[in-house]
């Protein structure tokens, strides 16, 4: 099962993800969640596409939990999408397009998924090799976390300790 959760709107690429897989053979499934202008056109996309809706908390985890890879087919640069973090938080491969900070927060494993923005057939091709061997694009579940892309709690923790040093480094001048 793959997985998109954002916004369901056109420059998230949405309606490349949808095109991209109506091209899958097997059963393999999209789970959406997420709600917006493209909410109907999850409904009209097959019996393999399920709409969650909006999911927050619990249902979230859930989601990371029922899904083997995030999709992150976005067509504008984004700087860093929180969803590619919190998918690294969870374990999982991220299959992503190559535009804004994407390629720069996805696990290393992950960048031979990286894709061609708003390029269905690329994003099939990325979908159809994750499929056929997706222990290839894991990342790992042990070791030191890498120093970019690494999980949301690590960052948390860095921006906090910069403002920390911000604070001391304040207090000794002012003093």
């Amino acid at each position: 099962r793959s997985g998109f959760l954002g916004q369901l709107l056109r420059h998230k690429g949405l309606h490349t993800l949808l095109e991209a897989f109506a091209g899958l053979s097997g059963g393999h499934r999209l789970l959406v969640a997420g709600d917006g202008e493209l909410a109907e056109s999850i409904a009209a996309a097959g019996p393999n596409v399920v709409a969650l809706g909006q999911v927050n908390g619990a249902e979230k985890d859930q989601f990371f939990a029922e899904v083997d890879c995030l999709v992150v087919p976005s067509q504008v640069p984004e700087t860093g999408p929180l969803v590619v973090l919190e998918a690294r938080a969870h374990g999982l491969p991220v299959i992503g397009a190559r535009i804004g900070g994407i390629p720069d927060i996805v696990a290393a494993r992950c960048a031979p998924l990286l894709v061609q923005p708003g390029s269905a057939s690329d994003l099939r091709a990325a979908l159809e090799r994750f499929i056929a061997a997706p222990e290839i694009y894991s990342p790992p579940a042990d070791g030191p976390p890498e120093r970019i892309g690494r999980t949301w709690r690590d960052h948390a923790d860095d921006v906090s300790g910069f403002y920390e040093e911000a604070i001391q480094i304040r207090r000794k001048s002012a003093g």
